[in-house]
C-alpha cells in the first residue's frame, strides 16, 4: 500500500511526501537449525517481513500536456523494518532503521482532464536496514514491484 502527496512547484517539477507499507511472509518446512555448538532447533517456520519507508518525494514530468502524462520519480527517506520468525508456540523478532531511496517510472492517466485518474508506476527500492533472523542475517533491503492507484 502506498500513499502520496504531490504538489506542482513547478510545471516541470512537483514535490512532496510518501508512506508505503510492505508485508511478505513465507513458510519453511520442518527442518533443524543448529543454533550454537551445543543447540539443535528441529521446526518449521513462519517467517514475516514488515516494511515501512516514508519520507520526501520528488517528480518530473515527461510531458504535461496531455491525457496520459509520464513521469520519473524519486523518493527518499527512512525505513523501519521488523522481521519475525514464529516457530513452534514462540518466536524471534528483530528490528531496525535504516536509510531508503526509490526511484520511479510511471504514468498518470487523467481520462477527463480533471483532478482524478489513474496511476500506474514500476520502481525499485533499497533500504540499508540490518536485520538479524533466526538462521541468519539480512543486510540492505531490495525491492521491485508496481503501482496501480487512483488519483484524487
Amino acid at each position: 500500500m502506498n500513499f502520496e502527496v504531490l504538489y506542482d512547484v513547478h510545471p516541470n517539477v512537483g514535490l512532496g511526501g510518501f508512506m508505503s507499507y510492505h508485508t511478505n511472509h513465507k513458510y519453511v518446512g520442518r527442518e533443524t537449525l543448529s543454533l550454537s555448538s551445543t543447540e539443535a532447533l528441529t521446526t518449521d517456520q513462519q517467517r514475516s517481513a514488515f516494511q515501512l519507508p516514508f519520507g520526501l518525494s520528488a517528480a518530473f514530468p515527461l510531458v504535461n500536456n496531455s491525457i496520459a502524462k509520464p513521469y520519473l520519480c524519486v523518493k527518499t527517506g527512512a525505513m523501519y523494518a521488523q522481521y519475525t520468525t514464529y516457530f513452534g508456540t514462540g518466536g524471534v523478532q528483530h528490528d531496525s532503521w535504516g536509510y531508503y531511496v526509490s526511484p520511479e517510472f510511471g504514468v498518470r492517466i487523467h481520462p477527463t482532464g480533471q483532478h482524478w485518474g489513474l496511476h500506474i508506476a514500476g520502481y525499485y527500492s533499497y533500504a540499508t536496514n540490518h536485520v538479524q533472523t533466526l538462521t541468519g542475517e539480512i543486510k540492505g533491503l531490495h525491492n521491485l514491484g508496481f503501482r496501480l492507484g487512483v488519483i484524487f
